[in-house]
């Protein structure tokens, strides 16, 4: 309940200190709860004239005894729901096809990817992956692909998280890598620079990266941390970036009309007036930094949604996978294909972080090869 509850919590768009403050609030309620009814049954029991191994339920306060019902009860209904939407069982399977993966680890680099002492000493924490990559090519299979757009090949990123933290060494390898697989679009999925000390690092990590029918980048929740996110949009715009928070972009591949949506809720709402109907003959690829508005992509017609946001979880337990993930949908959607409604939604692991530590959920980037299902 802790954990769904602190989910929920950062699925929200409210001001971070806000949520901060929820969130203390909501996990020290989650602990001293529980444990005061522990501290009073212990004190009960204490005194009580029957020696322990006679006690039963029923010599219990009644106020545990409700707490007890209740949790279990809790635990019954919900467990089984919980199980059921874990993301390897909601993944859809059927609708992607891993072609080629490499994975670069920490000693791959010629220089250590760390920029300061904190992340450099956790970075030592064993099997810790923050400074890892896994580079993948994959294939998805879209619902009515025209003919013409079998092959695209589309670069997606997401959650670049420039902190300072990371070394420029540890994003080149990546983003030479993408640019080197020639994609046709590439995609960056919001979360781009956490800190106005860091807006300089966007010409030297970005300007790396191109493709023949551009590049696009939407904004995500800590790019509103800035004292003024526009600036990002103002150096990627500079060195040939296209913002597609803001604006939809009509482009053409083989002579057919691709259009590209963003979405940036519940953070930003830059699009004003707000996005046309979609028109039949016009194949549509939307961008949410976050994978709960899948319904939106459904809504508008998105026949491809980019999202990121989740970090994969950055922990993945063996057997359950990832329990924290910042969506409405708890962990769901952390990573992955999804489909529904004709719209095929792949999620990011991202490539960084504010909290450096990874574990079983290296950083990705990917190269998505369209196919027709």
């Amino acid at each position: 309940m802790i954990v769904a509850g602190f989910n929920r919590l950062n699925a929200q768009g409210w001001n971070r200190k806000l949520i901060k403050l929820s969130e203390k609030i909501h996990i020290l309620t989650g602990i001293i709860l529980p444990n005061a009814f522990l501290i009073m049954e212990w004190y009960s029991l204490s005194h009580s004239s029957k020696p322990y191994y006679e006690l039963t339920f029923f010599d219990l306060q009644s106020v545990t005894q409700i707490y007890m019902i209740a949790m279990t009860t809790v635990a019954l209904i919900f467990t089984p729901m919980w199980l059921s939407i874990r993301p390897q069982f909601v993944v859809a399977k059927n609708r992607y096809h891993v072609l080629a993966e490499q994975k670069w680890k920490t000693d791959t680099l010629d220089s250590s990817p760390y920029s300061n002492s904190t992340t450099k000493l956790l970075g030592r924490v064993p099997r810790n992956e923050i400074a890892w990559t896994d580079a993948n090519h994959k294939t998805i299979l879209i619902d009515r692909l025209p003919d013409s757009l079998n092959g695209l090949k589309i670069a997606h990123l997401s959650d670049i998280h420039l902190t300072g933290q990371l070394s420029h060494e540890f994003y080149h390898r990546a983003f030479d890598w993408i640019t080197a697989q020639q994609p046709d679009l590439v995609i960056v999925a919001g979360d781009i620079v956490d800190y106005d000390q860091n807006l300089e690092d966007i010409e030297p990590v970005f300007q790396r990266l191109s493709a023949q029918l551009g590049s696009y980048f939407i904004l995500g929740n800590h790019d509103k941390r800035l004292t003024d996110p526009t600036q990002i949009c103002k150096r990627l715009e500079a060195i040939g970036w296209r913002d597609a928070g803001a604006t939809q972009h009509m482009i053409r591949y083989k002579s057919l009309p691709i259009e590209i949506i963003g979405n940036e809720k519940p953070w930003f709402d830059r699009y004003g007036s707000g996005i046309d109907a979609v028109d039949p003959e016009t194949w549509r690829l939307g961008i949410a930094h976050s994978p709960d508005q899948f319904s939106w992509g459904v809504e508008n017609g998105c026949s491809l949604l980019l999202c990121g946001h989740t970090h994969g979880g950055q922990i993945r337990f063996p057997v359950f996978g990832p329990l924290v993930a910042p969506s409405m949908h708890g962990s769901k959607y952390a990573s992955g294909v999804f489909y529904r409604n004709g719209t095929l939604m792949h999620v990011s692991r991202g490539m960084a972080g504010v909290h450096p530590l990874r574990w079983g959920c290296p950083p990705e980037v990917s190269i998505l090869h369209l196919s027709s299902a």
